[in-house]
């Protein structure tokens, strides 16, 4: 009967998960695709070939900085500039199934937020023994808006495989500890999930962190002695090790990925003291959710007495102390608040990163806050008898949020969706400006895109990516002069900007000067010998100017870098059909 029972609730627990993750999030396969989904798939030829699958393991596979600047290219690696091959595999698998349509990569993330709905239940019915509990934090999880971004856009999909494999791993790790007869299987498969879940995104470092956290915590319950929980350990810091050095040794990108804010380390901890306070908020009150967060002077903190320092730093403070007290009295309790800080670590702006503040950075930290949150209110129906009054608790939490979730997947409908949402939290900043000025202009609406570049340029006269981008829309209505005057202007102001190169050199083409075209042409392959088009596109202006024998090398030279590069290929094809003569040696 006790069984039976069991498996009643159970199977009820899974059927409620799956059903109201799908119901909450239903909306999310209406969207198209959207931000960096245009870098990654949509414009790039990489996941559209399995002959590139080898380039998965060399450095190939890497898009640098720099390279993320031109909107319009196809080959410069996996549009990923930290090693993820995890998440460009899965590109790879939707991209043979769906090709360009956006619903069936949208349905992959849902179905991996349904997994990762599921496997938390899972864990914490394994830690707390209590299915109560463990079927509040699935349903908080399956709900909450601050995961909306992880999986509403289809290339931040690497949190969602992030926390598959690092659950996973930390549930068969405690099965490992727990077990005789299977523990080295569950051991080695758990160190294989966490191998999977770092080359799915940095995040995972902090597995072992949490594992000792648990065994820390938990240790009556774990059938494993400190000298052999040490050889545990130890299996999980050299697959860290391994990854890190494959992380930043052999794919490590020269140009810099992130820097703290406003390049000062002491800044940078006040502010981002405050971003943890906000994503506490967020967690509690998941009002004014931040689609970005573009670094604005006036409004960051530069005294560790600024009353917005002070006041974030307090809380962080008071709930670590209570982390630290439910030591002893709710292991559970302090599990949860460990939990959520020590996966935040990796995204602290310890070691820089390009984004500082992100919601999507919270897909794994989430677990800690719904784990404390059902404890809470698990304690609340032992205070409380009345059972109306419980369940009606449950469902006005859980309506609250997945309200604010659902209202989340407009936002991200499509890049005009997006830019409209960016204009209102953000209305006076340059680079927000310049922001949906590029999202308006792949959406199609120019002129709306040259209106947000002209803010730009005038709340940031020297902003050179906006001068840039302005003359790029310029030159896409033909006002071709226009565009000259702005990529001349971005050139004035960092004569090392390569892209204001490519494209004057694109637009003297267009007017007939070649001669103008080549010389900026050749100083953009100075300032970027790896992009292919400057290539093409020098070639182009040696032909118009009689000099087919410098086109053939500079299309031969176009090949060698980029050998699948087609548009080189043909040109190079029809030269020798004109004039078989060159070809002859």
């Amino acid at each position: 009967m006790v069984n039976k029972k069991y498996f009643s609730f159970h199977n009820l627990a899974v059927f409620l998960l799956i059903v109201i993750t799908f119901v909450v999030y239903f909306g999310s396969l209406k969207n198209e695709f959207v931000w960096d989904d245009f870098l990654v798939i949509v414009n790039n030829n990489f996941i559209k070939s399995w002959n590139n699958f080898c380039q998965l393991f060399n450095k190939s596979y890497l898009t640098s900085p720099s390279q993320i600047r031109y909107l319009e290219v196809i080959n410069i690696g996996s549009g990923e500039s930290s090693y993820r091959p995890v998440v460009t595999l899965t590109y790879f698998i939707d991209y043979f199934f769906y090709k360009l349509n956006p619903w069936g990569y949208h349905l992959t993330n849902l179905l991996l937020h349904i997994l990762n709905v599921l496997l938390l239940y899972f864990l914490i019915r394994l830690i707390t023994q209590n299915n109560i509990i463990a079927l509040l934090a699935g349903l908080l999880f399956a709900v909450h808006p601050v995961n909306t971004e992880a999986v509403d856009v289809i290339t931040f999909r690497e949190d969602l495989l992030c926390f598959l494999f690092f659950v996973s791993s930390f549930v068969l790790f405690i099965k490992s500890a727990n077990s005789l007869k299977k523990r080295n299987l569950f051991y080695s498969l758990s160190l294989f999930f966490f191998f999977l879940a770092l080359f799915s995104k940095e995040m995972a470092v902090s597995l072992p962190l949490i594992i000792l956290l648990y065994f820390l915590l938990f240790r009556e319950r774990i059938r494993i002695e400190f000298t052999t929980f040490r050889k545990y350990f130890l299996g999980y810091s050299l697959i860290l090790a391994f990854y890190l050095y494959i992380r930043f040794v052999i794919f490590n990108i020269d140009e810099p990925l992130g820097r703290y804010i406003a390049d000062n380390l002491y800044i940078n901890f006040l502010n981002m003291v405050r971003v943890a306070a906000q994503y506490i908020q967020w967690l509690v009150f998941p009002i004014n959710i931040y689609v970005a967060l573009p670094e604005n002077p006036a409004r960051l903190c530069y005294s560790l007495f600024d009353v917005r320092v002070l006041s974030s730093l307090a809380l962080i403070v008071f709930i670590l102390i209570l982390g630290i007290r439910a030591y002893k009295s709710s292991k559970y309790l302090s599990f949860s608040i460990f939990w959520f800080f020590i996966t935040l670590l990796p995204v602290a702006n310890i070691v820089p990163i390009v984004n500082y503040m992100a919601c999507r950075y919270l897909y794994l930290p989430l677990p800690g806050f719904c784990l404390l949150f059902s404890i809470l209110i698990f304690r609340l129906f032992n205070v409380y008898s009345f059972r109306f009054f419980k369940i009606t608790l449950v469902i006005l939490i859980l309506l609250f949020y997945s309200t604010f979730t659902i209202n989340r997947h407009p936002v991200w409908r499509n890049d005009f969706s997006l830019a409209l949402e960016m204009l209102k939290i953000y209305p006076d900043n340059p680079s927000v400006h310049r922001g949906v000025g590029v999202l308006l202009e792949r959406a199609g609406f120019l002129d709306l895109a040259i209106k947000e570049h002209k803010k730009a340029v005038a709340l940031k006269s020297d902003y050179v990516e906006a001068h840039n981008r302005l003359g790029c829309v310029y030159y896409k209505k033909g006002l071709i002069d226009k565009a000259i005057q702005e990529f001349k202007k971005a050139i004035k102001l960092d004569p090392s900007f390569g892209e204001a190169y490519a494209n004057i050199g694109v637009a003297f083409i267009k007017k007939g000067l070649y001669k103008e075209a080549v010389k900026y042409l050749k100083q953009g392959i100075n300032l970027d010998p790896k992009y292919v088009f400057n290539y093409n596109n020098l070639a182009i202006a040696y032909i118009e100017l009689g000099r087919f024998e410098e086109a053939k090398k500079t299309w031969q030279k176009a090949l060698e870098i980029e050998p699948d590069f087609e548009t080189a290929q043909k040109n190079l094809n029809r030269l020798k059909e004109e004039h078989l003569e060159l070809f002859k040696d």
